[in-house]
């Protein structure tokens, strides 16, 4: 058994095609228990690196738990040098993940924790991103202005739950110039397979084409599908949509920082503290305000 301590300190270093400056790394290897805490560097653009690693080597089987936080980053970093260009905004993410298994297979399976992404203002250049995915035009095609192949994006947000290898969406926005999109589902991190869908509100009455897409199928090639029969959703508007529940803005934290549009949106539409736990009056009162909306909307659209 080999116990020993290492400090590593780097003025640069390349590395997952980023630069990293003034890294530092500690690291601890006690009784078969590898600690690497802190992790810290600076990351090109103004962006800052924080984190820590434990392994446990000689657990049965073994295990590891990482806590790791950027801020910062720019998103193309997230795409590799090819796809770097495709989206020009800062992004924030943080993850607190546990794992065992002695292949990587097994930990996968065995994942747990969570995964937080903000991602700020900036531009998605969506025409060359419909190049490379097929059929992704269906989902990304709501976030346009009319005759533009660029996206203004006002910002995204996400918080997902992992528990044995299936990510669940807690919080999914995004919000662009022209709509706001909510996503919900989950991704099977061990099949790599996706069930998500995502429901639009268009800030214009002009776009017509505001109805939820699911997302479905290996990550490599998923299929996009516009649920057209769901074309209700728009008469809607924003009620009930965009609603989340006190504890998942709380899990946030200090994600995206101050002002971030996302978590401001969900701010002004927070549900009260004890929705869900048993007052029927208030649900009574909010399905009655949703079936209103749905025969106001219906009157508009056949005229009455």
């Amino acid at each position: 058994e080999v116990d020993g301590e290492v400090q590593v300190r780097a003025g640069q270093v390349v590395a997952w095609d980023m630069v990293l400056a003034d890294a530092r790394v500690d690291g601890r290897l006690d009784a078969g228990v590898l600690s690497l805490k802190p992790i810290e560097a600076n990351l090109s653009g103004g962006g800052r690196a924080e984190g820590h690693l434990e392994l446990h080597a000689g657990a049965q089987p073994p295990a590891w738990d990482l806590v790791l936080s950027l801020r910062r980053l720019p998103a193309g970093a997230l795409l590799g040098p090819k796809r770097a260009s495709l989206i020009d905004a800062p992004v924030d993410l943080d993850l607190d993940l546990q794992a065992k298994g002695a292949s990587l297979h097994r930990a996968v399976q065995n994942l747990a924790g969570d995964a937080r992404i903000a991602v700020g203002p900036g531009r998605a250049r969506i025409g060359r991103i419909d190049t490379m995915v097929g059929g992704i035009s269906t989902l990304t095609g709501q976030l346009l202005a009319k005759g533009s192949d660029e996206a203004q994006l006002n910002c995204a947000i996400a918080n997902f739950t992992i528990l044995q290898g299936m990510a669940t969406a807690d919080v999914l926005l995004i919000d662009s110039a022209v709509s706001t999109v909510r996503g919900d589902g989950r991704v099977d991190l061990v099949t790599q397979d996706l069930d998500l869908t995502f429901t639009p509100h268009a800030k214009s009455p002009t776009l017509s084409i505001a109805v939820p897409v699911h997302v479905r199928g290996p990550m490599r090639q998923p299929e996009f599908t516009a649920d057209r029969r769901a074309s209700l959703t728009k008469l809607l508007g924003v009620a009930g949509l965009f609603v989340y529940p006190p504890a998942a803005l709380l899990a946030l934290g200090d994600l995206g920082g101050s002002g971030n549009a996302c978590i401001e949106l969900m701010r002004e539409n927070a549900a009260p503290q004890g929705e869900g736990s048993g007052d029927s009056s208030g649900r009574q009162e909010e399905e009655g305000g949703v079936m209103e909306g749905i025969s106001r909307g219906l009157k508009r659209l056949f005229g009455h």
